[in-house]
């Protein structure tokens, strides 16, 4: 039991070595803080738009029984792709648990516009990949089909490297993180709902011709500027 403790207490020390020169460099301005980055125990503060991605009814599309294929299709196959979409909308993904994805675009202020945008272009790029490919080619196999649902959030956010050094969880907290998190909960079929912060960082026009207010009851979220209920919004066709 002795040597296992002396295990533990070198790994610990080399980790906590690790972490130094780490911070030092960061110090140092020599290296940027980047989410996959943080060493396991480091948290960060970024300004962030969040998406939360998942695939409606998974757990019925994938119920274990002889011989079912569909989880390791659906993983396989559709949660690569909605990854993809992810990165070539500079997004960044920070945890993916089965068919639940989230994903940041934009790590800073200055880059909440650009980062509601993006967030909403691959919104739109993902529900479109779920309806008109993925259930077409996948979906007619499983029953009732492949359907999504996306929330998208925006603020100020923290993210914690939970765990050991090579062996840590990203794990983004924060009220931006929650909202996110109920909105994908909230919406229909293929739909995004969005939070109001996402809502003034988008072009006028574009929010009025294909966003709508939506209606929520039992919603704890207040708005920091305002001290109104913090609002939400459906994308519509």
């Amino acid at each position: 039991m002795q040597d296992y403790f002396d295990i533990l207490r070198d790994d610990m020390l080399a980790n906590h070595r690790s972490a130094h020169k780490r911070m030092k460099k960061i110090e140092q301005g020599t290296l940027n803080p980047f989410p996959r980055n943080l060493l396991a125990g480091e948290v960060n503060e970024y300004y962030s738009t969040i998406l939360c991605f998942d695939l409606v009814r998974f757990s019925n599309l994938t119920k274990t029984g002889k011989d079912n294929p569909n989880a390791a299709l659906l993983l396989n196959t559709v949660v690569p792709t909605v990854m993809k979409i992810i990165t070539d909308f500079t997004g960044s993904l920070i945890t993916s648990t089965g068919d639940e994805i989230t994903a940041l675009f934009g790590y800073e202020k200055r880059e909440a516009s650009s980062g509601a945008k993006a967030g909403i272009q691959a919104a739109l790029y993902m529900t479109n990949f779920i309806d008109h490919i993925a259930d077409r080619f996948i979906g007619q196999t499983l029953n009732p089909g492949l359907r999504c649902s996306i929330g998208i959030d925006q603020g100020q956010i923290h993210i914690a490297s939970v765990g050991r050094q090579g062996m840590s969880t990203l794990v983004p907290l924060g009220p931006p993180m929650h909202i996110a998190k109920t909105l994908h909960l909230l919406a229909g079929d293929n739909e995004i709902w969005v939070g109001e912060n996402v809502i003034n960082n988008l072009d006028n026009d574009f929010v009025e011709r294909f966003f709508t207010e939506a209606s929520v009851e039992t919603w704890p979220w207040v708005s920091v500027g305002t001290q109104e209920q913090y609002k939400a919004y459906r994308f519509i066709e």
